[in-house]
């Protein structure tokens, strides 16, 4: 016995009650498409692809979706089955094979070599404490300058003038 895909079973039920639902029969055309009343709009036939598509209207504003067979769901199906069976076969090859050895030195313009024949190393704790005094002096000097723009500026004292009539002993 041969299965049918869902979506073809789901896609004939939807022509089936549409044209149960319908107190008239489906309008027969001569034109390309056949239109067949559904709730809420049409599913329209395509009769020269076989491609159906359900049709919905709101506010004078028509929109047309294709209604996926199972044709379609198969082929996929298909495709990604043999990609999986070839991904697997490559993986058993990947596994199966020896890894380099360790003291083998890797061929040129491996991905682990940098451009230009440049060797890549790691810096030492010396080297990184010193980066982190150089950002903690940066750090508190801006603190400081930040701590001094916001300490209110100091008011002058006015100075004595001279020539009140005064002696000008204090």
């Amino acid at each position: 016995m041969r299965r049918f895909p869902t979506a073809l079973l789901i896609a004939s039920g939807f022509l089936l009650s549409a044209a149960h639902l319908s107190a008239e029969p489906a309008p027969q055309s001569n034109g390309r498409y056949t239109m067949t009343p559904i709730e809420g709009g049409f599913i329209r036939l395509d009769s020269e692809t076989g491609a159906v598509a359900r049709c919905t209207g709101k506010d004078d504003n028509w929109t047309c979706e294709p209604v996926k067979d199972g044709t379609a769901v198969a082929q996929d199906r298909a495709k990604l089955e043999d990609e999986n069976k070839a991904l697997k076969e490559q993986l058993k090859k990947l596994e199966g094979a020896t890894p380099p050895a360790a003291d083998a030195t890797p061929p040129s313009g491996s991905p682990t070599e940098p451009p230009g024949g440049a060797v890549s190393q790691l810096p030492t704790e010396e080297e990184i404490d010193k980066a982190f005094d150089y950002v903690e002096r940066m750090y508190k000097k801006l603190r400081d300058r930040i701590q001094k723009l916001e300490q209110p500026a100091p008011t002058p004292t006015p100075e004595p003038k001279t020539g009140d009539g005064g002696s000008g002993a204090l």
